[in-house]
């Protein structure tokens, strides 16, 4: 059967031959020709990539002399600045489109560890992996995606910032692989009703949902309900945010890490450590089911009913102590905060359960009109649920 064939776009960054593409315009070749704009063709001799970024190098068998591009500050891009595309789009080749910076910081399912540039600058299939260029001539992004219904130009396009690309392939060049920082905690963004519950002034930060046993956050003494609004003196907006700035943060040395916590800012000194490459993702257990004939309690300003964790399966949660909800009233404050029978929960406030008897306890302190947080896991890990009535 014939071979498939594809074509994108790349930027030349060092003389001897080394080109920053796409990670999706490599990934799965056989081969890996490159073709320059004066017509010179080389083969690929050596390929790293990291899916996390959607980045790769190449580099090119008996280059030298070639033409560089020159790495601009993506960091100094404003909102409403020009940008010119370059690429092959359609195969057509060398194609020059300009636009300007539409939007910073935008997320893209599938590319976990980039955050995007936007820009209305033409860009189609084939244009991936080539250079977007600020008007001195400096590469400011790579030119990755775009926002179509039809597969082509619908006026948003997206890039990855110089900065990041620069920062991944660095290590790509040096040693193949991309190592990242990390401190260990299961986040979440921070919606404006939990923040009003938490005492915040505004959504900037990420909410804590859960510190990692033995990692750098638990030694630092970072606790579930956190909010993380800086990390080295910069401000924390959001989750993809703050994993940017860590996981680009020195190995082995003291980074200051700012949490609010009671009405309180909190300064606390952390050491963080090279992302685990097997780090566990978790396991997703079937939904627990409990045995009919177990004790329970029902709340019934709160609408749900728990049973003891000892009713489950011995294996349903098995390193983690709670109680299970057993069942929630259809128009009851549970069930529109999204609890649902099967899932377990941990923490009312910051107040340990363990039995129905401490949940009972815990929660008839507690109002639907005041609200109250309720730590929980479920199949997909912890997490903090509000329940309040509105």
């Amino acid at each position: 059967a014939p071979g498939r064939s594809g074509v994108g776009s790349g930027v030349i960054v060092d003389a001897g031959g080394i080109v920053i593409t796409n990670n999706h315009v490599v990934e799965g070749a056989d081969e890996v020709v490159i073709e320059l704009a004066d017509g010179r063709e080389f083969k690929a001799v050596d390929i790293k990539t990291d899916p996390e970024s959607d980045l790769a190098v190449v580099r090119l068998a008996e280059a030298k002399g070639l033409p560089t591009a020159k790495m601009g500050d993506s960091d100094a891009l404003e909102i409403g600045d020009w940008v010119i595309a370059i690429g092959n789009p359609f195969e057509l080749e060398t194609t020059v489109s300009a636009g300007i910076i539409s939007g910073k910081g935008r997320e893209l399912g599938g590319i976990r560890r980039a955050q995007f540039l936007q820009t209305d600058a033409a860009i189609n299939p084939g244009n991936s992996g080539g250079p977007l260029v600020n008007l001195s001539g400096e590469v400011v992004g790579i030119n990755t995606a775009i926002a179509s219904n039809s597969g082509g130009y619908q006026g948003i396009g997206f890039a990855i910032p110089a900065n990041l690309a620069r920062w991944v392939t660095d290590q790509l060049i040096a040693k193949g692989t991309v190592e990242r920082a990390y401190i260990g905690v299961q986040m979440g963004p921070l919606d404006a009703r939990m923040a009003a519950k938490l005492g915040a002034k505004d959504r900037n930060g990420v909410l804590v949902n859960d510190v990692v046993p033995g990692s750098p956050a638990a030694a630092a003494g970072v606790q579930e309900l956190d909010i993380i609004t800086g990390f080295d003196g910069q401000a924390v907006k959001g989750t993809r945010s703050l994993q940017e700035i860590v996981e680009r943060s020195a190995v082995g040395k003291p980074h200051v890490l700012t949490v609010f916590r009671d009405g309180e800012q909190v300064t606390l000194t952390i050491n963080v450590k090279p992302l685990p490459s097997d780090l566990a993702t978790g396991s997703r257990p079937e939904k627990p089911e409990a045995r009919t004939d177990a004790a329970t309690y029902y709340s019934e300003d709160f609408g749900l009913e728990v049973r003891d964790k000892g009713s489950l399966p011995e294996d349903a949660y098995a390193d983690f102590e709670g109680v299970v909800v057993d069942r929630v009233d259809a128009d009851g404050v549970a069930a529109n905060a999204g609890i649902g029978p099967g899932v377990l929960i941990r923490k009312v406030g910051k107040t340990p359960v363990t039995s129905i008897a401490e949940f009972e306890a815990a929660v008839s302190k507690e109002s639907p009109a005041g609200g109250v947080v309720l730590g929980v896991r479920t199949p997909r890990g912890n997490a903090v649920v509000l329940l309040k009535k509105e």
